[in-house]
């Protein structure tokens, strides 16, 4: 850019002391609703615009925050080069009074100042516009979050996507088992097979409460602290597969619709070790059986020692409920399968 351009660039500079007006309460606005607007940047960008407002470089600056070109087209022109062409021409042909009359526009030093004072209407016109995108965005996205809310609280939390996209994923031979899922805290408990198995168990003797409620302690394997629990979140039980990649997971294993199955069966219990971070580092599959045993099956984890205090975690399990630790045995079916 050359001096006079640059110089021509800055006069139009001046007409941002009208968004002087602008900057404070749009700053005040995204200040009190920041963190409802998209992430667009306008925050940062209205932050970082210099406090002397008038400056060359804030101009280029709001202009490519706009989208635009930092130069305004009608300002590209080199006045000064025109200026001398014309005087040329003009003495060449004194009669022209058509290239007088656009030399005397040119050289007419209220013309900067109209062309400043446009420009200062449209950048003042473009912020106002951008802060109404702004705002609307704004609303929108409250307004979403506050049918989210209303919507939990009608249907309860939301599913996590990736667990609805691994149970979809299975193929749901079993396609009723999904919706029985969705409802998992009435099914489990409310199903006709499950109350029926229920109210038989506790006639031999099993401690429905306990069993229901299941049991978490504290423990210590391999110098980690950890902590075992019997699963109540369907969505964790049905993923008991994936973090051992067994033929229980959804994402490639060849019985993952049991993982289903083991979840809505209410005579099937399964044990995760956390660590300190939540991650499941131990797994264990239970199962109640008709004659008041409790099956253990495998123990995945790949920390030393941990079968054998899972193993006595599972007994104390067993103990509350009313049940004896089965070494062998097979849980009835309840879920009817399609």
């Amino acid at each position: 850019m050359d001096n006079l351009t640059r110089s021509a660039f800055h006069k139009e500079a001046f007409s941002l002391s009208l968004l002087a007006e602008l900057k404070e309460p749009a700053a005040q606005l995204l200040s009190v609703v920041g963190e409802l607007f998209p992430s667009t940047g306008l925050s940062r960008d209205l932050a970082s615009l210099p406090p002397a407002v008038g400056g060359l470089e804030e101009l280029m600056h709001l202009r490519e925050w706009q989208g635009k070109s930092a130069l305004p087209a009608r300002l590209e022109p080199d006045d000064a080069g025109e200026m001398a062409y014309l005087r040329k021409l003009i003495a060449d042909q004194p009669d022209k009074a058509e290239l007088k009359a656009r030399l005397a526009r040119l050289e007419d030093p209220s013309r900067q100042e109209r062309l400043a004072r446009a420009a200062a209407r449209r950048q003042a016109k473009y912020l106002v516009q951008a802060l109404e995108r702004e705002r609307r965005a704004c609303l929108e996205l409250a307004r979403e979050r506050a049918c989210q809310r209303l919507l939990a609280r009608l249907n309860g939390p939301r599913e996590d996507p990736r667990r609805v996209a691994r149970l979809l994923g299975v193929g749901l031979e079993l396609p009723p088992l999904f919706e029985r899922l969705r409802n998992f805290a009435n099914w489990r408990q409310q199903a006709p097979h499950n109350r029926a198995w229920l109210a038989q168990a506790a006639g031999r003797g099993l401690r429905v409460g306990a069993w229901l409620e299941g049991l978490e302690e504290k423990v210590e394997i391999a110098g980690r602290s950890l902590t075992l629990r019997v699963e109540n979140d369907p969505w964790q039980i049905v993923e008991m597969g994936v973090p051992f990649d067994t033929c229980l997971s959804l994402e490639k294993g060849s019985c993952a619709s049991s993982a289903v199955l083991n979840a809505l069966e209410v005579n099937k219990r399964v044990v995760y070790g956390l660590d300190e971070r939540g991650k499941i580092v131990v797994r264990k599959l239970l199962a109640a059986t008709n004659s008041g045993g409790m099956l253990g099956y495998h123990t995945y984890s790949h920390l030393q020692g941990a079968e054998l205090i899972v193993e006595e975690f599972c007994h104390r399990f067993a103990a509350r409920c009313g049940l004896r630790p089965a070494g062998r045995g097979t849980p009835q079916q309840l879920e009817p399968i399609g």
